[in-house]
């Protein structure tokens, strides 16, 4: 039988390994040092080196970037119990109810409830893990029970995300793999929620909760902008604010970056929108953003936005 700590020694750390010898790499540091700093032999990062991206489940967006933030820790001469204590964090985030957890269930074919991966992590953590996850649930079943809300699902699919108190980081917000998408005229989940399943709309709800630490917003969803959009959102009454977004492009383009450094330079804490919009750009689609302090809530406000919205 297959323990949740293999999936984690065996693919979980390679690939991490993977991301940041990659990056001390592209910084000037010689594998003989990128072997002392990480403590594994030379071959062992010349593997790690090959330009082949090995298939990993953990070759996602949030995991490489904290990958990238524990190489510059490294480069900054971060001690060795910082970035222990950040990777074993990582490790604990994704088995509950992450990316390892799912992993396990579909390896052993486990129930949906199982609680393997669980066992000694404190009460406290699993309970507010648990109430966003049914959170996020609620409000997917809001939101694939009303046809209506079609009308709001941009290009790039809508993905709505919920985290606990305190989130530091991607891994401690819960979202949708895949996103929700249209599926026969109406909105679908791809699949069931769980954390760390995000990295664009997770950012912009943590810059969000970093902004307004107060306000108690713990939800967001990624919904299509244009006039119809702007015309419903005004006559229902809600507060919004346009992103300067242009002011905060960097030599490559628009990356995320950018709308997360606009939000935390443009709004103001007195002044709290329920909506932000990213008026979007070449090669970008508009995209408004809805925030609220839960999944369910903000999936209740959208579809008063999109019954707002005439049909297509």
């Amino acid at each position: 039988m297959r323990l949740p700590c293999e999936i984690i020694v065996n693919d979980f750390l390679p690939f991490l390994r993977k991301v940041i010898a990659e990056r001390l790499h592209s910084k000037g540091y010689t594998q003989t040092q990128i072997a002392h700093m990480l403590n594994v032999s030379q071959p062992a990062v010349s593997y790690y080196l090959k330009p082949e991206i090995p298939q990993s489940r953990y070759n996602t967006d949030s995991v490489k970037e904290r990958g990238l933030e524990l190489a510059d820790t490294l480069i900054s001469g971060g001690s060795a119990t910082t970035i222990i204590k950040d990777i074993c964090s990582m490790c604990m985030s994704l088995r509950t109810y992450g990316i390892t957890c799912r992993f396990h269930r579909e390896q052993l074919e486990l129930e949906e409830d199982c609680t393997a991966c669980i066992v000694n992590i404190p009460i406290p953590i699993i309970s507010e893990r648990d109430e966003a996850l049914q959170d996020l649930r609620t409000a997917i079943k809001i939101i694939e029970n009303t046809p209506e809300f079609i009308q709001l699902i941009p290009e790039v699919q809508v993905q709505i995300v919920r985290s606990i108190s305190n989130s530091q980081s991607t891994e401690e917000v819960a979202a949708v793999p895949g996103r929700i998408v249209k599926v026969k005229g109406k909105p679908k989940s791809v699949t069931s929620p769980e954390f760390g399943a995000s990295s664009h709309t997770a950012e912009i709800l943590l810059a969000f909760m970093r902004k307004n630490p107060k306000v108690g917003i713990r939800a967001a969803i990624c919904l299509k902008y244009d006039p119809t959009f702007q015309r419903a959102i005004e006559e229902l009454g809600f507060t919004y604010e346009r992103l300067k977004i242009t002011n905060f492009l960097s030599e490559e383009g628009w990356n995320n970056k950018g709308i997360v450094l606009a939000i935390e330079s443009q709004l103001q804490k007195e002044k709290i929108p329920e909506i932000i919009i990213d008026p979007g750009g070449e090669g970008r689609e508009p995209i408004a953003y809805l925030f609220g302090k839960t999944a369910a809530d903000v999936s209740r406000q959208s579809i008063k936005i999109a019954q707002k919205v005439p049909s297509a």
